[in-house]
């Protein structure tokens, strides 16, 4: 069966901490994309990616790396951020 959302976290940490809650989550290992990542997370068999990386008003890298993942996957899925 399909997971109908999957969070995009930067780290690891946060990625397991949503997965201690039972929200299923990945980690980027960094908050800028690389191509074979997103290439890898269109593959994914979701209806909704959530971004959450760093927070996009304060931290320039989190706001490139939501800005590169929301353009680049909104092709293929839903995408929110949180």
């Amino acid at each position: 069966s399909w997971i109908k959302e999957l969070y995009i976290c930067e780290s690891i940490i946060d990625a397991l901490t949503l997965w201690t809650y039972r929200i299923p989550a990945v980690a980027i290992m960094g908050a800028l994309p690389t191509n074979h990542q997103i290439q890898l997370l269109s593959k994914v068999p979701v209806r909704k990616f959530v971004i959450a990386l760093d927070n996009p008003l304060l931290d320039k890298a989190g706001r490139e790396g939501s800005e590169r993942l929301g353009n680049n996957l909104s092709r293929y899925k839903l995408v929110n951020y949180l």
